[in-house]
């Protein structure tokens, strides 16, 4: 019993260890691609994610055999192609300073300046959502998520996905939420743990709030609606 019990243990020792080497070598080759993907969008001068597609064809074509073997697979499908754009996509708009400096946020629906006497409360609890752009597409997309205490959890494309955080309300209407995980293929590249981000709620109407958020230096702008059971 004690050899078969030390036997099961090697075995996921090492299966651990080549999951985490997998891991890693996926994590370098998708670094990689996003360098590409920067470079090719820097060298056309694009200056909005609606121009990127060449630039997209062009990667796939020189790394094809990598991803095939990323996927383990001889024939990328539709959804292995889109979930790796995404994340070279966001891998690329974290660390490309070209994308940083050129590239618009888009706010999605209205848009308020700053109100006087901002009430918040009812932002402290409860059920909400918000409509977002996904990067790269005209796609629109709805984000639901809950606030309880200092617990953020949030899902996205149908709630397929979902991300998880806390939030750390301060001065105000202010407040910090702090990444934690998320199993979106988007998010997961684009933001690591302990990633703090300040919003701040601007405006609020009888169902609706208004916040702000700084991304890379521009302003971001999204209404939050509340949900009522």
């Amino acid at each position: 019993m004690k050899r078969l019990l030390i036997t099961k243990f090697l075995v996921i020792s090492i299966l651990l260890t080549i999951c985490a080497e997998f891991s890693a070598a996926a994590q370098d080759l998708v670094k990689e691609i996003s360098q590409e993907l920067c470079d090719c969008i820097r060298r056309n001068e694009f200056k909005d994610p609606t121009e990127l597609r060449p630039c997209y064809d062009e990667f796939f074509k020189n790394n094809l055999k990598e991803i095939n073997a990323y996927y383990q697979t001889e024939s990328l499908s539709e959804a292995q192609y889109n979930e790796f754009a995404t994340m070279v996509a966001a891998t690329s708009e974290r660390d490309c300073q070209y994308i940083k400096d050129n590239f618009p946020l888009t706010t999605v629906g209205e848009t308020r300046t700053k109100q006087a006497n901002v009430n918040c409360d009812d932002l402290k609890n409860g059920e909400f959502y918000y409509l977002n752009k996904i990067p790269g597409t005209g796609v629109i997309d709805t984000t639901f998520f809950t606030i309880s205490g200092d617990t953020y959890m949030d899902q996205m494309k149908n709630k397929t996905t979902y991300s998880k955080g806390k939030i750390v309300w301060r001065e105000g209407c202010k407040y910090d939420l702090i990444f934690e995980e998320s199993n979106d293929p988007y998010r997961s590249a684009r933001f690591a743990p302990g990633d703090v981000y300040s919003y701040e709620v601007i405006a609020n109407e009888a169902q609706s709030f208004f916040a702000e958020i700084l991304i890379d230096n521009k302003v971001f702008q999204f209404q939050v609606f509340k949900i009522n059971r």
